[in-house]
């Protein structure tokens, strides 16, 4: 039985595979996870449910989370984003209650969500607060390195924090992505930057290290396979109805991801990815490109329609909200 009581899971924010901090992949063994999306709110919502996105609700930021997630199995539980996270506010509803580490009694599941890796932000830090003045523009790959050094030092500041607190040994810890990012390849007929489409290697295997403790030989996971087996680790029973499963008892075959179209009623444009043979995807993703290149034109035609409108009646547009900018191209 294990001696861990608790669950931290640490997910930065479009961090990419390829750009793992060398300091925390020398933890453990850094297992490529398939990602159910490559948009936060889908991503979250299938690692809280245990679900593909094609079994749970949620599409977007306006969305809201109706599956049972794996907060109510602990009494105790938090996810942390910033202060007006539209995560916390729509998705998550009242599944939240955002506190500190510090403030959390034990037994515990917390989840924090952190942007240092999200472009086009570069440094942002614990609380998740975009600067009012930040700039969408500049060396994508820089400000990018820059938000991988700043998620390591973020990141190592909780892991010290569990030590002075006497929560490590009581703590799996989990560090992840939720999704990668796109610094400007070509794909598609256009250099792409930010994430949510296309379905790609690059947006849509992340990586996961179990940082203090010793996996046997997984070489593959999914999103929504990391709190089932830590679950399982800390001998805790898991949601009944799920699609995630224990890595200690089963490594994934294939799994699902989809990108975020907005559209309603919702389009689910899905892709099966198969692990055998080297995480290549499916025969769905010839639908999945499709879908990609016809939300381009409309994604396209909207942007025209409401630059007009606001032109005719001479208003400036302003991004107030940091998740407006989730997708962003910049």
């Amino acid at each position: 039985m294990s001696e861990f009581k608790n669950i931290f899971i640490y997910v930065s924010d479009a961090l990419r595979y390829d750009y793992v901090p060398d300091s925390i992949a020398e933890e453990g063994n850094v297992i490529p996870t398939l990602t159910p999306g490559s948009y936060t709110p889908i991503s979250f919502s299938s690692m809280l449910s245990g679900m593909n996105p094609s079994g749970h609700t949620v599409r977007s930021f306006y969305d809201t989370l109706e599956n049972e997630t794996f907060f109510d199995i602990f009494e105790n539980h938090c996810y942390y984003d910033h202060p007006d996270s539209a995560m916390a506010k729509n998705v998550f509803g009242n599944h939240i209650t955002s506190k500190e580490l510090s403030e959390m009694e034990e037994p515990f599941l917390y989840v924090e969500r952190a942007l240092d890796t999200h472009t086009p932000y570069g440094e942002v830090g614990h609380g998740n607060d975009i600067p009012d003045d930040q700039s969408q523009e500049g060396d994508n790959k820089k400000l990018y390195k820059e938000g991988v050094e700043s998620t390591e030092k973020h990141f190592r500041d909780h892991v010290e924090e569990l030590k002075e607190l006497g929560l490590y040994k009581d703590t799996l810890i989990i560090f992840t992505s939720d999704h990668g990012e796109l610094l400007g390849k070509k794909m598609l007929g256009k250099n792409r930057y930010g994430h949510n489409k296309p379905v790609c290697r690059e947006l849509n295997v992340g990586p996961t290290v179990f940082v203090n403790y010793e996996e046997d030989g997984w070489n593959r996971a999914r999103f929504i396979d990391l709190i089932p087996t830590a679950l399982d680790i800390i001998g805790r029973e898991s949601l009944e109805r799920i699609d995630g499963k224990s890595l200690n008892k089963e490594l994934p075959e294939k799994g699902e991801t989809m990108i975020q179209v907005s559209m309603k009623p919702p389009i689910i444009a899905k892709n099966n990815w198969y692990y055998k043979d080297g995480w290549k995807p499916g025969i769905s993703k010839i639908k999945t490109d499709i879908a990609t290149v016809v939300s381009d034109y409309l994604d396209n035609w909207k942007r025209k329609y409401r630059n007009r409108y606001r032109d005719r009646n001479n208003k400036n547009e302003e991004v107030e909200d940091v998740e407006l900018l989730d997708g962003l191209e910049v």
